[in-house]
C-alpha cells in the first residue's frame, strides 16, 4: 500500500514537472516575440552595474522638522535626478520570420536604479542584469583583486596561489543582499501593477481602452514596448499572452534572487576566481 502511494506521488510529480516545462516553453515563445536591445551612445558604460550610482530620494519635510532639516531636504531634492537610457524595441515579425526594430526610444527616464534594473532584466529577457547589479559590490572588489594579481611580475604558479587566497568580504556580501532586497521590492511592485494591467487588458474592448487603462499601469520601458506593439497592430490576445509571459518571467526572477544566500553568493565569486585559475 505504501509503495502504491509512493508510485502515485512520483507519477504526479513527473506530470507536474512536464506541465511546468510546457508552460515555460509557451511563455518563452511569447517572450521571444518582443524584447529590447541597448542603444549605444558615447556616454554608455559597460560597467553600469559594477559601479552603480543610486539616485537620492526627495524626503517631504514634516511640520516638526527644524530649519536645518528643511535645508537638508532641499539639498537632497536638488541632487535628485532621473536616470536616462536609450533602447531599440524589437518585434519578431511572423510574416518576415525575422526580428525588426520597430522603434528607438531616446532618453527614457527611470525613477530609480532598481526600476531600471528590473525593466532591463525584463526587456533584455535575462537574469544577468539583476544578478550583476546585486553582486556589483563583490564583483568590483573581486575583479580589482584579480587584476592586481594578474599584473604582478610573478610566475603563473605564484599567481594561482595568490588567487586561491582571495577572501570574500562578509560586509560586501551583506551589501549585495541589501541590493537584492531592494530589487525584489521593485519586482513585487511591478507584479502588482501587472496583475491590474492583465485584468484591464482582459476586459478591454477597444484600442483606446488599452491606451487609457492598461498602458498607464506599466513601468516605463514595458509601457514603451506595448505602445510600439499596439501601433504595429499586434492584437489584444497576443498582447495579453505577452503580458502573462512577462509576469511569469518576473516571478521566476524574484524567486531566483530570493534563493541566493551568503553561502551560494560566495560560491559564485569563487567560480569567477576559478575561471582565472584555468587560464
Amino acid at each position: 500500500m505504501q509503495k502504491f502511494g509512493e508510485d502515485e506521488y512520483t507519477r504526479r510529480n513527473i506530470e507536474e514537472q512536464r506541465r511546468n516545462e510546457l508552460i515555460k516553453q509557451e511563455m518563452e515563445k511569447y517572450l521571444a516575440l518582443s524584447y529590447v536591445t541597448k542603444t549605444e551612445t558615447k556616454d554608455s558604460k559597460e560597467d553600469d552595474y559594477i559601479q552603480p550610482i543610486t539616485p537620492m530620494t526627495y524626503k517631504t519635510p514634516v511640520k516638526n522638522e527644524t530649519q536645518n532639516d528643511l535645508a537638508k531636504a532641499q539639498e537632497v531634492k536638488a541632487e535628485t535626478k532621473e536616470i536616462e537610457s536609450h533602447y531599440n524595441i524589437v518585434y519578431f515579425n511572423p510574416e518576415l520570420k525575422k526580428p525588426e526594430v520597430i522603434e528607438t526610444v531616446q532618453n527614457l527616464k527611470f525613477q530609480s536604479i532598481e526600476e531600471k534594473v528590473v525593466e532591463e532584466s525584463l526587456g533584455f529577457r535575462t537574469n544577468n542584469v539583476a544578478l550583476n547589479y546585486m553582486l556589483s559590490p563583490l564583483l568590483k572588489e573581486t575583479l580589482e583583486n584579480v587584476q592586481k594579481i594578474e599584473q604582478k611580475n610573478i610566475t603563473q604558479i605564484e599567481k594561482r596561489a595568490e588567487l586561491e587566497k582571495i577572501k570574500v568580504d562578509p560586509i560586501k556580501v551583506s551589501e549585495s543582499l541589501r541590493k537584492r532586497d531592494e530589487v525584489v521590492v521593485k519586482i513585487e511592485e511591478q507584479l502588482k501593477n501587472m496583475e491590474i494591467a492583465i485584468k484591464e487588458l482582459n476586459e478591454a474592448k477597444t484600442k483606446k481602452d488599452i491606451e487609457e487603462k492598461v498602458l498607464p499601469k506599466l513601468s516605463p520601458l514595458t509601457r514603451k514596448r506595448f505602445e510600439a506593439l499596439l501601433k504595429k497592430g499586434v492584437g489584444k490576445k497576443t498582447l495579453l499572452m505577452l503580458l502573462l509571459a512577462e509576469d511569469f518571467f518576473l516571478t521566476r526572477l524574484k524567486f531566483l534572487l530570493l534563493s541566493l544566500n551568503p553561502k551560494n553568493i560566495k560560491g559564485i565569486l569563487k567560480s569567477i576566481i576559478s575561471s582565472f585559475l584555468k587560464k
